[in-house]
């Protein structure tokens, strides 16, 4: 016999994987797990008979020969199919995986590896399919591109490429509806996501470690609730931290479930759940401990991510050292002159301490050379009022007051002296360097 699987606790990407590797492999019968994401579930109720899903029970005294993993490459996470089987899968004669998780070792053994840095695992698959020039149907179409959507966050994820782009656009040439695509990532449709929503809403605490904006929740259940995964992201999306990790201490089971997203490639939710038994993607993972943590642990938690995280860039490591000023008794014929020479539209005013007291911009001047006051000082049409940045300030102060103000430069201050300057090309070169 040979199968087709995906990761425990399926979500859409894993479906639409599993689906598409049936057209790659259609002799091969594919195996659901017993766990399925809250969001993903729509898509096994509105496809149930669309989907030819086998639970894995169905394995039980079968010999089977080859396996097809899909977006994982973790024993661990494909363990539940082989309960049933009474060996391993390392003692199968052939593992065939594609996964995009490529910040996770693989340790089934003699697997064929096929992996891309890619958004989203269902991308991959798409790649594959045209390489063989395969053709699908709308609907399976439609559940492929729910997962390029899900796992990409609509495109929006820094681990987005073209290569999810162009899957899309493939699967949207092969029939998939848009229109049904929007009604399967709609998450918090039960009353009691809602009411969980609040509950760690009311419990969030908000930390700045090492320049990054984080959120942390504890809450206490008596049972496991399904939409977990759903209420986080709805946190990310309102409160938009650099990263969020919910702790959910779970009384029937005696256990603790870690949830993490991510907004930043620096902070590797995959890698920081690892030492949890967990793991993931770079943005999103959870992990699950059979021990029940109490409200303390957070303490323990934000040491940990004192410890692990990378501290964020800041001004200090985006700004440039060398910087154009003007003394503010300076005439206004001299700064046009000046501004002239180095080729700048403006420059920081300093006074006879090297101190910031303001800044003089080209339409500034216009305005002296209108009134025919050229010989005025340049602190008679300075603007006084100057937004600054310190050396530690984050990038996302940085980008806060770039989206915020209509400003090009601001100056870097330390005890009132301007020891650099960003600019609105020093943040977006940041941006575009990050998304590398």
């Amino acid at each position: 016999m040979n199968i087709i699987v995906g990761h425990s606790n399926m979500d859409l990407d894993c479906i639409g994987s599993m689906v598409l590797a049936g057209y790659l492999y259609p002799d091969y019968t594919i195996i659901r797990s017993r766990l399925v994401h809250p969001v993903a579930k729509n898509v096994l109720n509105l496809y149930k008979n669309q989907l030819n899903f086998q639970y894995g029970k169905i394995l039980k005294g079968e010999h089977i020969e080859k396996v097809v993993v899909v977006d994982t490459r973790t024993s661990n996470r494909i363990k539940e199919y082989f309960e049933f089987a009474d060996y391993n899968i390392g003692d199968v004669e052939e593992v065939i995986i594609y996964d995009h998780h490529e910040a996770d070792c693989c340790d089934i053994e003699k697997a064929i590896l096929k992996t891309e840095a890619i958004g989203a695992n269902v991308s991959i698959m798409v790649k594959e399919l045209i390489k063989e020039d395969i053709t699908i149907t709308p609907e399976d179409a439609t559940i492929a591109l729910a997962g390029v959507y899900a796992d990409t966050g609509s495109f929006t994820f820094d681990s987005t490429t073209s290569d999810d782009l162009n899957a899309a656009s493939w699967l949207i040439s092969q029939g998939a509806k848009l229109g049904i695509v929007r009604k399967l990532l709609k998450p918090m449709k039960e009353e009691s996501q809602i009411d969980l929503f609040h509950n760690v809403m009311n419990k969030l605490e908000v930390k700045k470690i090492l320049g990054h904006y984080i959120l942390l929740s504890y809450i206490e259940i008596p049972k496991h609730e399904p939409g977990i995964g759903a209420v986080v992201e709805k946190i990310m999306d309102v409160e938009n931290p650099d990263a969020f990790f919910l702790i959910v201490g779970i009384v029937k089971g005696n256990q603790t479930l870690i949830i993490g997203r991510s907004q930043k490639q620096s902070i590797n939710i995959s890698k920081l759940l690892k030492t949890y038994g967990g793991g993931g993607h770079t943005m999103a993972g959870s992990a699950k401990v059979k021990e029940l943590y109490s409200l303390s642990f957070l303490d323990e938690f934000v040491w940990y991510l004192r410890c692990s995280l990378i501290p964020s860039i800041s001004a200090g490591s985006l700004m440039t050292d060398n910087v154009f000023t003007i003394n503010e008794n300076a005439t206004l014929m001299d700064a046009s002159i000046y501004l002239e020479q180095i080729e700048h539209t403006g420059c920081p005013v300093v006074n006879r301490n090297s101190e910031l007291v303001g800044v003089i911009t080209l339409r500034d001047i216009s305005k002296g050379r209108m009134s025919d006051l050229m010989m005025s000082p340049v602190k008679s049409y300075m603007a006084r009022k100057v937004e600054t940045f310190t050396i530690d300030s984050s990038v996302r102060d940085i980008e806060k007051t770039f989206f915020s103000k209509n400003i090009g430069h601001i100056p870097v201050v330390k005890n009132k002296k301007v020891v650099g300057i960003v600019t609105r090309q020093d943040f977006l070169d940041h941006i575009n360097e990050a998304r590398k």
